[in-house]
């Protein structure tokens, strides 16, 4: 692992004090509220003041749906000051149709 960074999930943090959530509120977006209510799980990824991470982190969601669905998938990401990272999020769906509705919030 490379130091100056946390990954964790967000189901892991239920319940501690974390800025999740404080970027998109459900009141403002009909699509919002629908993640909050039924997103399962996602990534919390969190890059600590001044550190500057040298390779490019790559985020892949896949999809394996057996039946048409609709999927929530979520990620928070904290930038802290004066860091430095590259992110990438790709989506890869195998099998049926799947709407994706998703939610990423980043706060630097």
């Amino acid at each position: 692992m490379v130091s100056g960074i946390t990954i964790n999930c967000l189901n892991d943090l239920s319940g501690k004090d974390t800025p999740i959530g404080s970027l998109a509120k459900s009141n403002s977006d009909a699509f919002i509220a629908l993640s909050n209510a039924f997103s399962g799980n996602g990534i919390y990824l969190e890059v600590q003041k001044d550190n500057t991470i040298p390779m490019p982190i790559n985020i892949i969601y896949i999809n394996s749906a057996k039946v048409e669905s609709l999927v929530n998938p979520r990620s928070f990401i904290h930038i802290q000051s004066n860091a430095e990272v590259t992110i990438t999020e790709r989506f890869v769906n195998v099998g049926k149709k799947v709407f994706s509705n998703f939610l990423s919030e980043k706060l630097s």
